[in-house]
C-alpha cells in the first residue's frame, strides 16, 4: 500500500502583484486573478499535510500571512493556525476520483498581496481483478508466489514512471520479493461466477462486493472468463452487478476497465474465446447505453493485443496454453496502461 501522504510541487508562471498603483498612483496593492501555481498529491487514504508556497515573498519579509480564499469542493482544508502556511486536506467520503482545487492568498507585512491556486490530485486506487492471469502465473506453480507478477509489475512501473500516483489494492499479495505494490485480486482457477459471488457466497467474505468492502477501489482491471469457458458472458454481467451494488451501497464510484480476454494458444478449435468476448462486448455496450445501469465501463481489447499480424494468437507471447510469458504480460501491461493513462490524473 502507499497510504502515506506524498506531495509534488509544480511551479508554473507566476503573476506577481506590484505594490502601489500604476497610472492611478498610490493606493492599496491590487490582486491579480488566481493563477495555478502548485500541485499536491493526496494519499489514497488519510490526510494530506502540506505547506503553502510563498513564491518569493520570503526574500524580503519575515512576516507572511496566508488565507484560504476558496475552499476545495471534494474535501476539507484547514490551516494549522490562522495565517499559517501549513495545512491539512481530507477528502470527503464518497467524493470519488477526481481533481480538487483551492485558492489562497499570501500577504507580507507591507501589505503586498498575491493570490494563487493549488491543485490536489488524488492517488488512484487500482484493483487488478481476475484469475491466475491476473496473479501472474505462467504455468502450474511457476513463477513462485514471491516472484509472480504477470502484467502487474510492468504496469505499475509504467504508470509510476509516468508520474501517476497510484495504490494497487486487493486482499492477495504475489510478487512481493520485487519492488512494487503487489496487492491484487487474482484468484487462480476461479470462474467468473466465483469472482462475482465468491466460493463461500453465504459467508459474504469473498467475491467482488466483499473485496471492494475490504479494499475500496477507484478503478477495477477485470480480466475473467478463462476458467470454465463456455462462450456465455452472463456471469461477467454478475460481476458488474456486484460492483454496481457496492457503488450504490457505499456511494463510491468505480470505473471498470473490462477486458476482452486473451486467447488460448493454439486458439481453441470451437472458437469459444471469440464467442465469449463478443458476448462480453455486447453486454458491456448494452450497459453503457442503458441509463438504468450506473456502470462506468471502458472496454480494453487484450485479446487482439496478443495476436500476430495474421490475426492469430502469437505463440512467442505465450508460456503455456492459457498463460502469457514475460513478453506477453508486458504487452498486456502496455494495453492496460494506454487505457488508464486516458483516465488517471497527475501533477504536471
Amino acid at each position: 500500500m502507499t497510504d502515506s501522504a506524498r506531495m509534488a510541487f509544480c511551479f508554473m508562471t507566476l503573476v506577481v502583484t506590484g505594490c502601489g498603483g500604476g497610472g492611478g498612483g498610490g493606493g492599496a496593492p491590487e490582486e491579480e486573478a488566481p493563477t495555478p501555481v502548485a500541485c499536491y498529491v493526496a494519499p489514497a487514504e488519510g490526510t494530506l499535510r502540506g505547506e503553502l508556497e510563498a513564491f518569493g515573498f520570503a526574500a524580503h519579509s519575515d512576516q507572511l500571512t496566508f488565507e484560504i480564499r476558496r475552499k476545495p469542493e471534494r474535501g476539507e482544508i484547514l490551516l494549522d493556525a490562522p495565517g499559517s502556511s501549513h495545512f491539512s486536506y481530507t477528502r470527503s467520503p464518497g467524493a470519488g476520483y477526481g481533481e480538487d482545487s483551492f485558492e489562497f492568498s499570501i500577504e507580507d507585512d507591507s501589505g503586498a498581496r498575491r493570490v494563487a491556486r493549488a491543485r490536489i490530485v488524488p492517488t488512484a486506487r487500482i484493483m487488478p481483478l481476475g484469475d491466475s492471469i491476473t496473479s501472474g502465473i505462467m504455468d502450474v506453480g511457476f513463477p513462485e508466489p514471491s516472484h509472480r507478477t504477470g502484467y502487474r509489475l510492468p504496469l505499475f512501473n509504467a504508470l509510476t514512471d509516468g508520474g501517476y500516483p497510484l495504490d494497487m489494492v486487493g486482499s492477495l499479495v504475489h510478487g512481493d520479493a520485487l519492488p512494487f505494490d503487489a496487492d491484487h485480486e487474482g484468484h487462480g482457477g476461479w470462474r467468473d461466477d466465483e469472482i462475482a459471488w465468491g466460493q463461500t457466497a453465504d459467508a459474504g467474505d469473498d467475491g467482488a462486493y466483499a473485496w471492494l468492502n475490504l479494499n475500496p477501489a477507484d478503478f477495477v482491471l477485470l480480466h475473467i472468463g478463462t476458467n470454465g469457458l463456455d462462450g456465455n458472458a452472463d456471469d461477467v454481467q454478475s460481476v458488474l452487478d456486484e460492483i454496481e451494488r457496492w457503488e450504490s451501497d457505499t456511494g463510491n464510484h468505480v470505473t471498470v476497465l473490462l477486458a476482452r480476454i486473451i486467447d488460448t494458444y493454439p486458439r481453441d478449435a470451437e472458437g469459444l474465446v471469440e464467442q465469449f468476448n463478443d458476448n462480453l462486448e455486447s453486454v458491456a455496450r448494452t450497459r453503457i447505453a442503458d441509463p438504468t445501469f450506473q456502470d462506468d465501463i471502458v472496454l480494453v481489447d487484450q485479446q487482439r493485443a496478443l495476436w500476430n499480424e495474421q490475426g492469430e494468437p502469437d505463440g512467442s507471447l505465450y508460456y503455456s496454453a492459457q498463460h502469457p510469458n514475460e513478453a506477453g504480460y508486458q504487452v498486456m501491461a502496455d494495453t492496460w496502461s494506454r487505457a488508464l493513462e486516458r483516465l488517471l490524473l497527475k501533477c504536471p
